[in-house]
Formats: C-alpha cells, structure tokens, sequence
C-alpha cells in the first residue's frame, strides 16, 4: 500500500512540474506571439508607400489573425 502512495505521490509532483513548466512555455511563446503582433504593427506604422506595406504583410502572412487584429485595435486604442 505505502509504495501506491508513493507512487501517486511522484506522478502528483511530476503532473505539478509538467503543468508548471506548460504554463511557463504558454506564457512565453503568448508573449513571443504579441511582442511579433506589435513588431509587425509598428513596421506598418512605418511603411511609407503601398508596395513597402504589401511586402511586409506577404512577409508576415502567419501572424494576421484574429488575435492579431484585437492586438492592432489594442495599440490603436493606446494611440488616442
């Protein structure tokens, strides 16, 4: 019986670091994720002709999504 215990114990602490080290990760790549949003979004700012503006967005075709999209109303917002 005392070794079930143990057992259930290690795979508690194991389920407990693995979680915490996913939450660590998630955290990290949600922040990688919105600083690239804001990188892509002040290059935008930038952009002085239409074929520039074109070229960065072909370029960056994998960060336009609806999160990007909240993120640009987020900084537009911070704009005013």
């Amino acid at each position: 019986m005392s070794i079930y215990y143990y057992d259930r114990v290690v795979l508690s602490k194991k389920i407990t670091v693995h979680h915490t080290i996913t939450s660590i990760t998630v955290q990290t790549m949600n922040e990688q994720c919105a600083q690239a949003y804001v990188n892509l979004i002040e290059q935008l700012l930038a952009c002085t002709d239409d074929e520039e503006l074109n070229n960065i967005l072909q370029a960056n075709q994998e960060l336009i999504d609806p999160e990007f999209l909240q993120v640009m109303e987020n900084y537009a917002t911070g704009l005013e």
